[in-house]
């Protein structure tokens, strides 16, 4: 059984590799047009375009890894299939679960790789290239506040904005989380406001005053507050953080210093747990793989794999597109929306799993 395991899986890791590195040029070339801009028309140098695409590879490669390893199996499993060692390894009373066990075992592995780079590589390269984007940018105009953006101001200051008007130039649900006005923390949250050079004006708001234990003392409310911005636009721009360059526990700070708040946070929720759940889907795509290359037809050739492996991977991100929407929009709870996409392609993988080795029950 050792030989046979480590016969599957070398027949599993050419596949995989070409994957991985297919899609990673495929991603790369979405970027052309904004590198050329970049590098024609703003004058950047091309050592920081360099840069800029060595940070985003990490971020790549975790959204790449799933989809990496269902192309793998479907591809590996059908070439045995189709030169009919899979069907001799059976007729050698080999259960086709225990054929396909070290490839289900590679993809728990890989989804734990995806998600331990998710949580120390890539929120650390994301926002070094994000950084260097600000960076160019910074250099035209004066930067807009994106969405769902953290970043730290001098003065204990701890901004969030969940939603940007570009057209208007206004803001939404506006978070100022303050450490260093009084003995303790306090809370200035606003519906909407407007960020100018050197001050932000928020309006309907409230500010609350918190005490050690972080309940509410005192609460304020206010149609207009102004707030100086004393720190130089290169720190406003480095500083600032999405949900994609933060680590699940940077992100769990935040949320529940939120709630405190009063402020919405079921976007926040969906992005924490699509960070464990978007890595664990190289499992459910090899679980899902493995029985639709032993069904697959010795006919179609080596075709079947990439063509049920591309529409397997198209039909699991709008199901995940759709869920997500929904988790967002507090339709419902965030962690059943993330995990709804998984769950809707894993248990239909392990049926069918389980019925390759019974054929009567078709």
């Amino acid at each position: 059984m050792r030989i046979l395991d480590r016969y599957v899986v070398r027949e599993f890791m050419g596949p995989f590799i070409l994957s991985i590195s297919a899609f990673i040029v495929i991603m790369l070339s979405g970027q052309l047009f904004m590198l050329v801009d970049f590098i024609v028309q703003k004058n950047v140098p091309v050592l920081a375009v360099v840069r800029m695409l060595l940070y985003s590879l990490p971020g790549i490669v975790v959204q790449v890894l799933p989809v990496a390893v269902l192309f793998a199996v479907l591809i590996s499993l059908g070439r045995l299939a189709r030169d009919s060692e899979l069907s001799t390894i059976r007729a050698a009373g080999i259960p086709f679960t225990r054929i396909v066990l070290p490839l289900i075992l590679m993809g728990a592995v890989i989804g734990v790789g995806g998600f331990w780079l998710g949580e120390t590589v890539v929120p650390w390269a994301s926002h070094k290239s994000e950084t260097i984007v600000r960076e160019i940018i910074l250099k035209d105009v004066l930067p807009s506040v994106e969405q769902d953006i953290f970043f730290a101001a001098p003065g204990g200051r701890q901004f969030y904005v969940g939603q940007v008007n570009k057209d208007l130039g206004t803001m939404e649900r506006i978070m100022v989380y303050e450490t260093e006005y009084g003995s303790f923390p306090r809370i200035v949250s606003a519906r909407r406001g407007r960020a100018g050079e050197g001050k932000w004006t928020l309006q309907e708001g409230v500010i609350h005053e918190l005490d050690a234990a972080g309940h509410v003392t005192m609460s304020m409310s206010f149609d207009r507050l102004e707030i100086v911005m004393d720190s130089t636009m290169e720190t406003f721009v480095s500083s600032q953080k999405t949900p994609r360059e933060m680590t699940r526990k940077e992100l769990k700070s935040h949320i529940d210093l939120f709630e405190k708040s009063g402020i919405r946070v079921e976007g926040l929720r969906v992005e924490y747990h699509l960070k464990l759940a978007e890595p664990m889907a190289a499992l459910v795509f090899a679980v899902i793989g493995a029985p639709l290359a032993a069904r697959s037809p010795r006919r179609a050739g080596g075709y079947f794999g990439v063509v049920a492996a591309a529409v397997l991977s198209f039909a699991y991100f709008v199901v995940q597109a759709v869920a997500r929407s929904v988790g967002m929009k507090s339709m419902m709870q965030p962690v059943a929306a993330v995990w709804i996409p998984n769950a809707a392609f894993l248990l239909p993988g392990l049926v069918m799993l389980l019925k390759v080795d019974r054929p009567y029950m078709f």
